[in-house]
């Protein structure tokens, strides 16, 4: 009996990799620089996408912070709240950036990249704040 247990718990987990391979398919990794962000501090989430992306929008709750497109550069509602950066110097990838300042608690949320290529694509990272 142990052994067709162990056997069900490895199904299971190869199972739930090929899950997780599914729903990040393509060339999309969204990072943050920090755990969590320090109140009035500032915190970078980075989106590393293929070089064949041509649009990464971030948001927040669904929200939209800003948008990058190669061809004019990148765009926020709150230039004094948000920073948008692209990297096109990496070799065979591109990199996004989004800088939060003055991290305040209602900027807690889920933070989303979505890019496109052929499809859009999305990544999320749940950002909140350090305790005092």
């Amino acid at each position: 009996m142990r052994d067709f247990m162990s056997m069900e718990v490895v199904r299971w987990n190869v199972i739930c990799l090929l899950l997780t391979i599914a729903v990040t398919q393509g060339d999309l990794i969204f990072t943050s620089d920090k755990q969590y962000a320090q109140l009035h501090g500032t915190i970078t989430l980075t989106c590393n996408t293929s070089e064949s992306v041509s649009a990464v929008e971030f948001q927040r709750d669904e929200n939209r912070l800003g948008i990058c497109r190669k061809e004019v550069g990148c765009s926020t509602s709150n230039e004094s709240k948000f920073s948008l950066k692209i990297n096109l110097q990496p070799v065979g990838y591109d990199i996004y950036t989004l800088t939060i300042n003055n991290f305040e608690v209602n900027d807690t949320g889920l933070y989303r990249c979505l890019t496109f290529d052929t499809f859009w694509q999305d990544s999320t990272i749940h950002i909140t704040h350090a305790g005092n």
